[in-house]
Formats: C-alpha cells, sequence, structure tokens
C-alpha cells in the first residue's frame, strides 16, 4: 500500500546496530555520520563489521552490526 515504507527487524538478543543517518538525503536534525566520524577521531575508529544500507554503496548513511560481548547488556525496546 505504501511503496516507500521501511521494513523492521527485531535484531536478536546480544546483537548492537548503530543506525547512522547523513544529512543528506535524510530529513534528520543532526548529521549522524558526521557525528560519528568525530567521535572516532576523539575516541579511535569502531571495529568492522557488516553493514547495510538502501542508498547506495558510498552512502555513510547505514546500519552498522556489533556482537555485544559477553556479560554486558541493557533493556531497550522499540
Amino acid at each position: 500500500a505504501n511503496p516507500n515504507a521501511n521494513t523492521g527487524i527485531v535484531i536478536p538478543e546480544g546483537v548492537l546496530v548503530l543506525d547512522i543517518d547523513a544529512a543528506q538525503g535524510h530529513q534528520v536534525k543532526a548529521d549522524g555520520a558526521k557525528g560519528i566520524s568525530e567521535l572516532s577521531q576523539e575516541l579511535g575508529a569502531l571495529p568492522a563489521t557488516w553493514s547495510s544500507t538502501a542508498h547506495g554503496i558510498d552512502s555513510p548513511a547505514r546500519h552498522l552490526f556489533y556482537k555485544v560481548p559477553e556479560g554486558l547488556a541493557w533493556k531497550g525496546g522499540a
């Protein structure tokens, strides 16, 4: 019914996903790609991981998937 709708998935326990939005092509208040780049310069680069994007291979807007280290957990939810 809505060809522009997003698809949602349930992320399994033990997996953390960072949703990095970029100002270009998104209606966002802040540029997440710029912010994560600045944090990486300050705190060190994020480890290499799987990523997914619907915005093209060169787009900084993407989802980064990380395995949560054993013994680390926090509450969250939709």
